[in-house]
């Protein structure tokens, strides 16, 4: 039997915000090829889980855009990416940073990657280390965008995030 998208929302008294919007509950993926978020870690692809509560959140708060995905991948340890552009003005592309560059007041855009076990990785800033959001359409809710960066951990141990790509219909804009 073919896998079924399905989508359990939240109950009435759930609603966020003023939006009255409802975060999906659980997603499970299909053949189709909605919602789909990818990353590959030293090599391994890495996708959002396919049943867990939001596997993926992408927010649209004013000038800063959040996204937040659990990973997994065959036989490696669950992780959670982060990236947040902190001065998010549509789509285009975003250097991703390992601390602001020159003023610490200045907004930029940073990541993160926790790998249950084995601790976080911050973004090193060491090219290619970049965001682009190729479509964010706060009206049907959907995201696309592409991203690779580097990240180091303690102990100096670096990963290589590259050939990311997203493509999410669950984009929330309070």
């Amino acid at each position: 039997m073919k896998t079924l998208k399905i989508f359990v929302l939240l109950s009435a008294g759930m609603l966020l915000t003023a939006g009255c919007f409802q975060f999906p509950l659980y997603y499970v993926a299909d053949e189709t090829g909605d919602n789909q978020f990818y990353v590959e870690i030293d090599g391994q692809l890495y996708r959002a889980l396919e049943r867990h509560r939001i596997p993926v959140r992408i927010v649209w708060a004013g000038e800063v855009l959040e996204i937040r995905a659990v990973l997994d991948a065959p036989e490696k340890a669950r992780c959670i990416l982060e990236i947040r552009i902190e001065d998010f003005h549509g789509p285009g592309t975003y250097a991703i940073y390992d601390r602001p560059p020159g003023d610490t007041l200045v907004r930029f855009t940073s990541a993160r990657l926790s790998i249950i076990h084995d601790g976080h990785y911050y973004s090193d800033g060491i090219p290619p280390a970049y965001i682009r959001i190729l479509e964010a359409d706060p009206e049907s809710r959907h995201i696309t965008g592409l991203f690779a960066f580097g990240a180091r951990g303690g102990g100096g141990k670096r990963l290589e995030l590259e050939n990311g790509f997203f493509d999410w219909h669950h984009l929330y804009k309070p």
